[in-house]
């Protein structure tokens, strides 16, 4: 063993080198039985020894697979790091001794044992490429102990190829996933773990990669990636370990050298992928995200590249280059993907989502025109679970059709129950960009509305003005053929997208939904008050009928009656309620307004759509 290397470190070498997932290799097998037959000996062995005993990889004419480390030759060897040749044991007073001469283990008593060492480029040994037979050798000489050396040579390059499968990145001959998992797992029950940070890079987004693929092809994304791996190991300290962990994804371990110093290696990671780099003649300033964690924070090596992996994503949200992993930022991530795996159990099921309903009233008559249906999720587990955290996720993936689906299905049904106890109010329902965007929706809206009866000229289709800027004109084409059939359209948010009358004066709406963010602070907030009457008197241009959401005081009632707002729904009015509820509410209703609200000079009415639509 070479005088550098400690026996502590060449165990821990051993373990991580798993060489006991390596015995079905038939190559190791070969080489034993090649051992034999080259040297004409009846035993050979690829003979491993590790912290407890000495055990085979491979072995032919030897019945034992392991033996104690104090009856093993190769033991001797490996602490000698050299070849080890003993002619005749019995002739020889340092073995004459020793156990292995006199058959222990169920050997035969061995006479003759020449050991070279398998030594890693590193220049840990493992073990030996061991010879073995019951008469001695004496004509051993330096032919036969070179080609020994020259076969054992061979055999540790064979063990690390082996130990490399799997653990290096082909494209970037990198340690892999896999390699980094072991090595950080080593790296946490060591004594410094508490000293050390890890550090994920993710080169660019998957979208940055995905178009550039697209644009130039997969070969000049795969070098983009090389390339751009090699100036972050140029831009880290050489001799830390570069891991790559995903498509775009690279890691490594940095000793923790503060909060201030750590904050400036960040920041001159970020100042150096700041500067735009040529690659084939086009210039690349693709972000860069590092996350970061120390070890113990978390448990385990898996649960640390998750967590390394969310501050990660996390950051490119926010628009941030850098940042360390936070326990609250990573439960809010797992609470968000426990919601989206449980909501589909949710659809399947009748129990735990329901629709709830929010009254309009019209300023002008105080009548209840009607209602907006709004999704609640009861979640056996985790109780209420707010529209505003489950609809985004959902919305950014196939669930959110599933979810209008469900939606539709229960706001049709109970228009219908409405319609037959002589209710005649409206319900509108939010449909998303995803939903308007599926060729197949107002086909299946349609075919909905025939199956149950309910009539279209009490269905309210909401959407927002950024779902209607994605694709103008196939939204166009959807929204027209709803209101041929006499579907009502309403534009929600109205004032927080892209209003211009461009294209609003193209969208066959009939209402604009003013936003909450507007109205809530009316009474208090001058630049508010000029927002909402100038959407107000827009809107009336467009010939279109405004409705105020988030109306939580009689003051700013009074303020849009006064304005001539056509409608109203907040708080102040009533919360959204179970249908049973609403029901009640409906029954109970007086039609009383606040007192005093005048209709504000130049602003008119805008005629009663309800009238033109039935």
């Amino acid at each position: 063993m070479s005088d550098t290397v400690s026996e502590p470190m060449r165990l821990e070498a051993l373990r991580q080198m798993r060489l006991h997932e390596m015995r079905e290799d038939q190559t190791f097998a070969h080489f034993a039985q090649l051992a034999c037959d080259a040297f004409a000996v009846p035993m050979a062995g690829i003979s491993i020894v590790d912290g407890h005993h000495q055990w085979f990889l491979a072995r032919a004419g030897i019945a034992r697979r392991a033996a104690a480390l104090d009856s093993s030759l190769c033991t001797n060897a490996v602490r000698l790091g050299g070849l080890l040749v003993v002619p005749d044991l019995q002739a020889d007073p340092c073995y004459r001794a020793h156990p292995v001469g006199r058959g222990a283990d169920g050997m035969p008593g061995v006479r003759f044992y020449a050991g070279a060492p398998l030594r890693t480029r590193s220049g840990l040994v493992l073990g030996t490429l061991c010879l073995m037979d019951t008469v001695p050798h004496p004509a051993f000489g330096p032919h036969e102990r070179r080609l020994l050396e020259s076969m054992a040579r061979t055999v540790s390059v064979r063990i690390e190829a082996n130990r490399d499968t799997g653990l290096v990145d082909p494209m970037t001959l990198m340690p892999n996933r896999t390699r980094f998992l072991v090595d950080i797992d080593t790296l946490q029950r060591g004594p410094a773990a508490v000293a050390q940070v890890v550090v994920l890079v993710e080169l660019c987004s998957r979208e940055y990669l995905h178009d550039m693929a697209k644009a130039l092809g997969q070969d000049y994304a795969d070098q983009y990636l090389v390339r751009a791996a090699d100036r972050l190991r140029q831009a880290i300290t050489p001799q830390r370990v570069l891991y790559r962990v995903s498509t775009t994804a690279f890691a490594f371990v940095h000793g923790s050298d503060g909060d201030e110093a750590m904050d400036a290696a960040f920041q001159r990671l970020a100042d150096f992928f700041a500067v735009p780099f040529d690659f084939h003649g086009i210039p690349h300033t693709a972000r860069v995200a590092m996350g970061a964690i120390r070890l113990g924070q978390v448990a385990g090596a898996a649960e640390l590249l998750r967590a390394l992996v969310a501050v990660t994503d996390q950051l490119r949200l926010q628009g941030r280059a850098w940042g360390f992993y936070e326990r609250s930022g990573d439960e809010a991530q797992q609470r968000a993907f426990q919601l989206l795996a449980a909501l589909g159990g949710a659809l399947a099921g009748d129990d735990q989502l329901a629709l709830h309903y929010q009254p309009r009233l019209d300023l002008r008559t105080g009548a209840c025109v009607g209602f907006e249906a709004l999704l609640r999720w009861n979640h056996p587990l985790l109780g209420m679970v707010p529209p505003a955290e489950f609809i985004p996720l959902a919305e950014k993936t196939a669930l959110i059709s599933q979810v209008t689906r469900r939606v539709l299905q229960m706001a049709l049904a109970q228009s219908v129950r409405w319609n037959a106890r002589g209710h005649a109010v409206d319900i509108a329902v939010n449909v998303s960009a995803v939903d308007l965007d599926q060729p197949e929706f107002v086909d299946d809206l349609l075919r909905q509305m025939a199956r149950c009866g309910a009539d279209p000229r009490r269905i309210e289709i909401e959407c927002t003005e950024s779902a209607l800027s994605l694709h103008p004109e196939r939204f166009r084409a959807h929204l027209r053929r709803l209101r041929a059939h006499g579907v009502r359209l309403a534009i929600d948010d109205f004032g927080t997208g892209y209003s211009n009358l461009a294209y609003l004066k193209d969208i066959p709406a009939q209402l604009v939904k003013i936003d909450r963010s507007f109205v809530s602070a009316l009474a208090t907030d001058a630049r508010d008050r000029i927002i909402v009457t100038t959407l107000i008197r827009m809107a009336r241009e467009l010939g279109l009928r405004v409705v105020a959401e988030g109306v939580e005081t009689p003051e700013v009632l009074e303020l849009l009656t006064g304005w001539g707002c056509d409608e109203a729904q907040g708080y102040w009015i009533a919360r959204p309620m179970p249908v049973e509820a609403a029901e009640e509410w409906l029954r109970n209703h007086t039609g009383r307004l606040v007192a005093g609200a005048a209709e504000a000079p130049g602003l008119r009415s805008a005629p009663d759509v309800r009238t033109a639509t039935g």
